[in-house]
């Protein structure tokens, strides 16, 4: 994969998590603690996945791109 395919899959995953974890706020709202409790760890699991199996793997690549994506996040916020 070449650095600009890294990058864009990169996004996606991460506006992918942003977006489940966007999730937890409607869940609070909705659901009694024990199910809320469920989803959370769901989401969490589902999360740590995405890192684990395509972010690390980008990163080992492009380590560079860490950086940079974290820097972006840091200035402009999570995508969406």
């Amino acid at each position: 994969m070449d650095r600009d395919l890294a990058r864009h899959v990169a996004h996606v995953a991460l506006a992918s998590t942003t977006r489940l974890d966007s999730a937890i706020y409607a869940l609070e709202k909705h659901c009694p603690p024990d199910e809320l409790a469920v989803y959370r760890q769901a989401i969490g699991n589902v999360t740590a996945c995405v890192d684990r199996e395509i972010l690390d793997k980008i990163y080992a690549d492009y380590p560079d791109l860490r950086d940079e994506i974290e820097a972006r996040i840091a200035k402009y916020g999570p995508r969406i």
